[in-house]
Formats: structure tokens, C-alpha cells, sequence
């Protein structure tokens, strides 16, 4: 029986050139001791930008009517709607 070596930890700086590590390895230093790179960019660069692509998707299903329930009526109405010409055009 072999025995499986330990998995690496994921790192999202893990084929970064090392002088753009780095850089980010200080500023991580800078605010708060012990953060490392990917855990700066994740906290400062991916999250804030996660927070804003969902804020704008609210935005833009408020101003467009675009729930999910509110699709779902559109295509059940649509249906119906294509069921009823359809009869008529058969008559």
C-alpha cells in the first residue's frame, strides 16, 4: 500500500510571476501581520468585486422587472399565449 502525499493548499497567487507576489506579499504585510498574498487578493480584489457584480445584477433586475419568478410568468404566459393562436389558426 503507497502512501498519498498531502495536498497542497489552493493558492490563488500560485503561477503568478514571483516579483507580483511579492508586491502583494508586502502590501498583505502592510495591513494586517501574517495575511498572505492570495489571501489579500481574495479579501481586497475578488470579494469587492464579487459584492459589486451582485449588487449591479439587483440593480439591473429591478430596473428590467427580471425576478425569477417574474420570468418564469413570462414564459407560462408566452405558452399559453402561442397555444391559444395556434388553436385558432387550426379553426
Amino acid at each position: 500500500m503507497t502512501r498519498r502525499k498531502p495536498k497542497k493548499d489552493a493558492s490563488i497567487t500560485i503561477h503568478m510571476p514571483t516579483d507580483h507576489k511579492e508586491q502583494l506579499s508586502s502590501l498583505a504585510e502592510m495591513l494586517r501581520a501574517g495575511q498572505g498574498a492570495s489571501e489579500y487578493v481574495y479579501e481586497n480584489l475578488i470579494k469587492p468585486h464579487l459584492q459589486q457584480l451582485k449588487a449591479e445584477t439587483k440593480i439591473k433586475q429591478r430596473i428590467f422587472g427580471l425576478t425569477e419568478n417574474h420570468k418564469n410568468d413570462e414564459q407560462f404566459t408566452d405558452l399559453s399565449g402561442r397555444n391559444d393562436l395556434t388553436d385558432n389558426k387550426k379553426a
